[in-house]
């Protein structure tokens, strides 16, 4: 069984260099959020970021392999307590080449957006009651 803790440095460590810029963001208090380890192995992570350039809330998520089921259950917290803090949304890049990564921002209740960027942006409204459909 997963277990979750808090993100840290050390979770990046023999993660993918996509993601190694999410050290500093760690760093700096713009990324928080979880590494979900099983043994001794970091299966995901995932968190917001508070982006300083653009003023908005981003959802970040990397796995290796399949996520644990109970990962939904902690981003649904995650995102309550964005709710909570008085954030109004929180938008998602998609990245069409992880499996699944469609079905979860739909299954989530992001709505796919016209805005343009490297990859297609999805929103999800926080003044809206979330959708989270856990199998």
């Amino acid at each position: 069984m997963a277990e979750y803790e808090p993100l840290r440095r050390e979770h990046f460590e023999g993660w993918d260099e996509a993601h190694k810029h999410w050290v500093r963001d760690v760093d700096e208090g713009h990324l928080v959020g979880f590494a979900a380890r099983e043994k001794s192995e970091i299966l995901c992570i995932g968190g917001l970021y508070a982006n300083p350039d653009d003023g908005r809330l981003w959802a970040v998520f990397s796995s290796r392999g399949r996520p644990p089921p109970s990962v939904h259950k902690v981003a649904h917290k995650i995102v309550e307590a964005a709710r909570t803090a008085g954030a109004s949304e929180i938008w998602a890049e998609l990245d069409e080449t992880r499996p699944r990564a469609r079905e979860w921002l739909l299954r989530f209740g992001f709505e796919e957006t016209a805005e343009a960027g490297p990859m297609t942006r999805w929103r999800l409204d926080l003044g809206r009651p979330q959708r989270v459909q856990d199998k």
